[in-house]
């Protein structure tokens, strides 16, 4: 019998994925068929398209971030609500019943309007269990994005790593995010000062100046845009030792217009497919059965153009992202 070599083939159990074979026998090892579109090209639209063919590659890891992140959502919903009701005095249960009442009217009715006077917010175990519902929302939220970020980009190194690998990478990490990302909200606040104060100036002096700040800001907006789209990317992708701001303006300095022109067509898209999703939403029934699935899609379409579009940048991704215990499947040229 003819012995086939190691490597990767064409998945027998799963279409459109490659699966490694170790010259004995199939190992877990997967990764999405390889695609034509090539982002580093000169057709822009390859980063648009091959963001939907990535998530037609991997929308079931995808599904698993997007399940766990969900669980993480709704535990933080419990405990900010939980910590809400434990803080309120009188209860928070007394309070709904109270103000949904039909005859509930505190501007005419003083006894309602005391009702409303004595409500008191007291600093017990209620703000812990607050604070750690929302820390717990912004993991789900902002944490699953993170996660699928790093599954796309172990997809795109030829090493994927598993929706579950990347979940713990991401918690692993986000400390160090979510530090570096106040550090850039508060410089971002500091820099709004200036445009604020001049707005403020030239209400109280001249309309003139209105006409000189109106374009000045168009055009600052414009030019910011693309450092601001591969920024979120770069927080997550960059290897730790490389500042991701500083990583993400080295690399638009030299392609501005590269990179430019392909965030425009992204967020065309991303507004067509949420214009789309909101007019399906709004469909008795079926609005109801879509609006989640629609969701997942548009997120998922933005998590992966995001990946695309730093990849055409030239962006460095830490090496500690791809899984290094899997066969590259790069260079896989359609083994038979």
């Amino acid at each position: 019998m003819t012995e086939i070599p190691a490597g990767w083939y064409t998945d027998p159990e799963q279409a459109g994925q490659l699966r490694y074979w170790d010259g004995l026998q199939w190992t877990e090892h997967r990764a999405p068929e390889p695609t034509t579109d090539n982002v580093s090209s000169g057709d822009a639209m390859a980063v648009v398209s091959g963001a939907f063919s990535m998530f037609g590659a991997n929308w079931v890891q995808l599904l698993i971030i997007a399940a766990l992140a969900t669980v993480f959502l709704i535990g933080g919903l419990i405990l900010m609500i939980i910590g809400v009701a434990i803080s309120l005095d009188p209860s928070l249960w007394d309070i709904i019943d109270r103000v949904t009442s039909s005859n509930y009217n505190p501007e005419f009715d003083p006894v309602d309007k005391a009702f409303e006077d004595s409500i008191r917010w007291t600093w017990n175990g209620g703000a812990v269990l607050l604070l750690v519902g929302y820390a717990t929302l912004i993991v789900g939220m902002w944490g699953g994005m993170a996660a699928g970020i790093l599954h796309l980009a172990s997809v795109r190194a030829g090493r994927p790593r598993g929706a579950v690998s990347c979940f713990g990478m991401m918690l692993r990490r986000l400390p160090r995010w979510l530090g570096i990302g106040l550090l850039w909200g508060l410089g971002s606040a500091i820099l709004l000062i200036v445009p604020i104060l001049l707005y403020v100036l030239a209400a109280r002096t001249t309309s003139a100046l209105f006409l000189l700040l109106v374009p000045a800001t168009i055009a600052a907006v414009i030019f910011v845009w693309p450092f601001a789209q591969l920024s979120g990317t770069a927080l997550v992708l960059a290897p730790r030792g490389t500042p991701p701001f500083r990583h993400v303006v080295s690399l638009v300095r030299v392609n501005w217009s590269g990179i430019a022109i392909r965030c425009l067509l992204i967020n065309v898209f991303l507004i067509l497919l949420q214009i789309a999703s909101n007019v399906v939403g709004i469909i008795p029934l079926l609005g109801l059965l879509a609006v989640i699935p629609a969701s997942f899609f548009v997120t998922s379409y933005q998590i992966a153009s995001g990946v695309l579009l730093y990849e055409y940048a030239g962006g460095s991704v830490d090496p500690e992202i791809p899984e290094v215990n899997a066969p590259s499947a790069v260079g896989y040229a359609g083994n038979s």
